[in-house]
């Protein structure tokens, strides 16, 4: 499964997409038109171009990758100058026709290349589930039950993307861990939980004696 953000994503083509246009009406004036942006629109373009560049990584998106690190090659070859008291960043008649031929290449490109993937989405409300930066259950939990963060971690994810039924079964899978740890402090005698059964480990705890019972 492939981890995209989809906000780099719609920046870094929507940035691609104004600078080719800007570069495409430009070349179309007669005189040509200037191929200047100020410097700050340069880095905050150059951020999500590079942003972009990572998304089409992450996607395994070839075609369209090859295109965004061609434009983003031209790009940097931009010339820092001054004038008028404002600092721009200038690129020659060729160099801006590259980028706009990129820029029309990586359209194509991109669309020919989403055709062929599905993209499932997390609401924002659900990312601390998918995406989580510590023990969903505690640190205390971790702690205590370590051989169940896994399915802990993963009944969280398949709770944020709707997978309910899986979400219980990791769940239920977290629970035989506690129950393994709870047998064994009441002197029951449980197998391995890769091979033991729930009816199973269920009749080794009802087994227990009442006395052992009111003594714990």
């Amino acid at each position: 499964m492939h981890r995209i953000k989809g906000d780099s994503l719609l920046h870094g083509a929507l940035a691609i997409a104004g600078i080719g246009r800007m570069f495409r009406n430009a070349a179309n004036r007669n005189p040509p038109g200037d191929n200047a942006i100020p410097q700050l629109n340069y880095h905050q373009f150059l951020v999500s171009i590079n942003n972009l560049c990572e998304q089409l990584r992450a996607l395994s998106a070839p075609l369209s990758l090859e295109c965004a690190d061609e434009f983003l090659r031209v790009y940097k070859e931009g010339i820092f100058e001054s004038s008028a008291g404002e600092d721009y960043v200038r690129w020659d008649h060729v160099r801006a026709g590259m980028m706009a031929h990129q820029c029309e290449q990586l359209n194509y490109r991109l669309s020919s290349e989403l055709k062929g993937v599905f993209l499932l989405a997390v609401a924002k409300a659900d990312m601390d589930l998918f995406d989580q930066t510590g023990g969903l259950f505690g640190d205390e939990v971790d702690k205590k039950f370590s051989d169940a963060i896994e399915d802990i971690s993963e009944a969280g994810k398949c709770l944020a993307v709707r997978r309910y039924t899986a979400c219980v079964f990791h769940l239920m899978r977290a629970m035989e861990s506690a129950i393994s740890h709870l047998a064994t402090d009441l002197n029951a005698t449980v197998a391995d939980r890769h091979g033991q059964r729930w009816s199973r480990l269920s009749e080794q705890i009802f087994r227990i004696d009442k006395w052992s019972v009111c003594r714990g």
